[in-house]
């Protein structure tokens, strides 16, 4: 493999890595008063866009690899007959548009992690991912804990 190939695997890597970073940091976070339900749904619209673009990154990968290159795990199975299960109780529900529409992001879910899975080829990206991910957690709960602190509430030099 030459040196071009090396280097635009490298950043098509760098990219997705970084988007999947991005994602784990900022999804907890996400919510917007645009739609009409405030939580779930932006956290969705997010899920299903930076799966599409890594998606997509991926496939450049392939076609510059020439193959595809897919890792396996022992989770294929299960996951896949979890999947299989889901889709089946979908479409038999009573309220199948519902069940279908809830499908989707489980769908994603399982992307999601067969993207971390082809993306993570070193020990330091996944302590990346996990970092972001940890790091999303204590934004998210920093500033309930910082407000239910006493200390922090009665000294008035932090106060002023």
């Amino acid at each position: 493999m030459d040196n071009t190939k090396r280097e635009i695997l490298s950043y098509l890597d760098t990219i997705s890595l970084i988007l999947l970073s991005a994602f784990f940091l900022v999804f907890p976070l996400v919510f917007t008063t645009i739609t009409s339900d405030f939580f779930v749904l932006p956290k969705q619209i997010l899920l299903a866009a930076i799966i599409a673009l890594v998606l997509i990154l991926y496939g450049l990968r392939n076609l510059v690899l020439g193959k595809v290159v897919f890792r396996s795990t022992p989770f294929d199975l299960p996951i896949f007959i979890f999947a299989a299960v889901v889709f089946v109780s979908a479409i038999l529900s009573g309220n199948r548009a519902d069940a279908l529409t809830n499908y989707v992001p489980l769908l994603f879910s399982i992307f999601l992690f067969y993207a971390a899975v082809n993306i993570v080829r070193k020990p330091n990206t996944l302590l990346l991912l996990l970092s972001s991910l940890v790091l999303s957690h204590d934004l998210l709960l920093s500033p309930p804990l910082l407000l239910s602190c006493p200390l922090l509430i009665s000294c008035p030099l932090l106060l002023s």
